[in-house]
C-alpha cells in the first residue's frame, strides 16, 4: 500500500497494454474461427445476445463504482477493520445482485421474438442459447466482489495477468470445440466455466493477500456510512441504467428496424475498434486508482495533470481514430473477404464514437474518483433519451451509419460536457471554456489530421498483407507527425515527454 502513485500507475498500465495487446491476438483467432466454422448467422445472434445481457447489467447499480471509492481512504490508511466491512458489504450485494440478472433474464424469455425481426437461420434453440449467456452473466457477479479491494489498492494489474492467462487457454479450447464439433453450444458452456475460473482465481489471490478480510465475519460499517455508500448507489444507479441502454442498445434498434445479421457484420468492426480501445483505456483506467489518491490529498497539481491526460487521450484515441477510418476496410476485406465490409461512411460513424467515448475518459475518471456520482446521475439517461430518439429516425431514413452517428451525437453533448462541467466547477474553480475551446480545438486537428493522412495513403493499392503492413507504417507515421508539429510547443507536450523520459531512465536504472 505504500508504493508510489506513479510507480502502480506505470506498472498497472504497462501490465494492462500487455495482457489486452495478449488478448486482441487471442480474440482474432477466435472470431476468425468462429467465422469460419460458425458464420454470420450465429455471428449476429451472438452480437444480440451480448447487447441484451449487457442491459440487464443495470441489476448492478453501481454498486461497485460506490464500494471503491469508500475503499480507497482506508486502504491508504491501512484501516483493516474498514476495508473488511466494506468488502462484506460487497459480497452480499452481490448475491442479490446475481440473483436480480437471473429473474429479470427469466422474465425476458418470452418477449425474445419481440426483439428479433427474423428467424435465425441455426441448428440451435434460442432459447437455449440464451439462458447460456444468461448463465454466464449470473456467474460473472456472483464470485466477483473481491475484485474491489484489488482494483481499489491499485493493484489492477494481478486481475489483468489472471484474466489473461484464463482467456489464452478458453480461447485455445473454443477453438478446438469449433474446428472439431462446430457446436455452438459447447462453445457457451466453455466460456461460462472459465468466468467462473477467472473469479475463483481473483477470490484466492485477495484470501492469500488480504487474509484480515475473512477473519473478522462480525464487521459492521456504521449506520451513517452505509448511508452515505447507499447515497452514492442511488446516484450511481441512473447513470449505470443510462449507460447501459445507451451501450446497448444500438443492436436491438438494428434487429428491429433493419436486419440482425447487421449486427454480425457491424461486431468485426467492434471487434478491431473494441481492441484498439481496450489497449488504450486499459492504461487510462489503470492510473484512476492513482487519481483517486490525489484527489483525496488535494493536491495542487491537479489541473496540471488533468491536462496533461487530456493531451495524451486525444494523442491515443485521435492517432488510432485516423488508423482505424484509413484501415479497417483494407483489413476486414484481406481477413474474411468483401461481404463483410461497410461503407467509408459507417466506419467514420463507428469510430467518431469510439473517439468521443474514449477522449471523455479523463474528465470520468476525474469525476468518479472525485465521489461526484450524484450530480453526475441523469447524464446517462439523458444520453440514452438522444440515442434511441435519434437512433430510430436516422436509422429508419439513413441506414445503420444514421443509428451509429446517433450514439456519437448523444455521447459528445452529454458526457463530453456535464463531466467537464462539473469537475471544472467542484475540483478546479476554474470556468471550463477553456476546456472546451480546447476539446473542440483537438476534434478540428484530428479532422484535418484524417484528411491530410488518406490523401498520402489513399491510392496505395492493397492486394497482400505486407502491402497493408506497410499502409499501417506510412499513416501512423504520417499522422503522428502532423500531431507533433501542431502540439510541440504546448506546455502540456513539453510536462508529457519530460516525465515519460524520466519515467525511462528510472527503468533502465532498475
Amino acid at each position: 500500500m505504500g508504493n508510489s502513485r506513479t510507480k502502480n500507475s506505470a506498472r498497472n498500465a504497462s501490465v494492462a497494454a500487455v495482457t489486452q495487446i495478449i488478448n486482441v491476438l487471442i480474440t482474432f483467432i477466435t472470431r476468425t474461427s468462429f467465422i469460419f466454422y460458425l458464420g454470420k448467422e450465429y455471428l449476429s445472434i451472438n452480437g444480440l445476445f451480448i447487447s441484451l445481457l449487457s442491459i440487464l447489467s443495470i441489476a448492478e447499480l453501481g454498486i461497485s463504482d460506490a464500494i471503491i471509492y469508500s475503499l480507497y481512504k482506508p486502504i491508504s490508511e491501512d484501516d483493516k477493520k474498514k476495508v473488511t466491512a466494506l468488502v462484506q458489504l460487497f459480497q452480499k450485494a452481490y448475491r442479490y445482485i446475481a440473483s436480480a440478472i437471473l429473474v429479470i433474464g427469466l422474465i425476458l424469455i418470452p418477449f425474445l421474438d419481440l426483439i428479433l425481426k427474423d428467424t435465425p437461420n441455426i441448428d440451435e434453440n434460442i432459447i437455449l442459447i440464451y439462458l447460456l449467456f444468461l448463465a454466464n452473466s449470473v456467474f460473472s457477479y456472483t464470485f466477483a466482489y473481491k475484485n474491489s479491494i484489488l482494483k481499489a489498492d491499485q493493484k489492477n494489474y494481478i486481475i489483468h495477468l489472471i484474466q489473461q492467462v484464463m482467456r489464452i487457454v478458453q480461447a485455445l479450447v473454443q477453438v478446438a470445440i469449433l474446428i472439431t464439433t462446430q457446436n455452438y453450444v459447447l462453445f457457451l458452456i466453455v466460456q461460462i466455466i472459465f468466468t467462473l475460473a477467472i473469479n475463483l482465481l481473483i477470490i484466492r489471490y485477495a484470501n492469500k493477500n488480504y487474509p484480515y478480510i475473512n477473519k473478522n465475519n462480525e464487521v459492521e460499517l456504521e449506520e451513517f456510512e452505509k448511508k452515505d455508500i447507499f447515497i452514492s448507489v442511488k446516484s450511481i444507479f441512473f447513470y449505470k441504467l443510462g449507460s447501459v441502454i445507451l451501450t446497448g442498445t444500438d443492436n436491438i434498434i438494428i434487429s428491429r428496424i433493419l436486419n440482425y445479421i447487421l449486427i454480425g457484420v457491424s461486431s468485426n468492426y467492434q471487434m478491431i475498434i473494441s481492441a484498439v480501445n481496450n489497449i488504450i483505456m486499459t492504461a487510462f483506467l489503470s492510473i484512476a486508482s492513482s487519481v483517486g489518491n490525489l484527489n483525496t490529498k488535494n493536491d495542487s497539481n491537479n489541473y496540471r495533470v488533468f491536462k496533461q491526460l487530456l493531451l495524451l487521450a486525444f494523442w491515443g484515441f485521435g492517432i488510432s481514430s485516423v488508423s482505424l477510418v484509413i484501415l479497417s476496410n483494407d483489413f476486414i476485406e484481406l481477413w474474411i473477404g468483401e461481404n463483410y465490409l461497410f461503407e467509408k461512411i459507417t466506419v467514420i460513424a463507428l469510430v467518431s464514437t469510439f473517439y468521443i467515448n474514449g477522449v471523455n475518459v479523463v474528465t470520468y475518471t476525474f469525476r468518479t474518483t472525485m465521489g461526484l456520482f450524484r450530480e453526475a446521475r441523469f447524464t446517462p439517461i439523458l444520453a440514452s433519451v438522444i440515442n434511441i430518439s435519434l437512433s430510430i429516425f436516422w436509422g429508419k431514413k439513413y441506414g445503420i451509419h444514421g443509428i451509429f452517428f446517433a450514439t456519437t451525437i448523444a455521447r459528445l453533448f452529454t458526457f463530453g460536457t456535464i463531466d467537464a462541467v462539473l469537475i471544472y466547477k467542484k475540483r478546479f474553480n476554474k470556468k471550463c471554456l477553456e476546456y472546451f475551446l480546447l476539446y473542440y480545438k483537438y476534434i478540428v486537428f484530428l479532422l484535418g489530421i484524417t484528411f491530410l493522412t488518406d490523401k498520402v495513403v489513399g491510392n496505395i493499392q492493397i492486394d497482400s498483407w505486407l502491402d497493408l503492413i506497410i499502409k499501417a507504417i506510412i499513416t501512423f507515421v504520417f499522422s503522428n507527425l502532423l500531431l507533433i508539429i501542431i502540439v510541440y510547443r504546448t506546455v502540456e507536450f513539453k510536462e508529457v515527454i519530460k516525465k515519460s523520459l524520466s519515467l525511462i531512465n528510472k527503468k533502465i536504472k532498475e
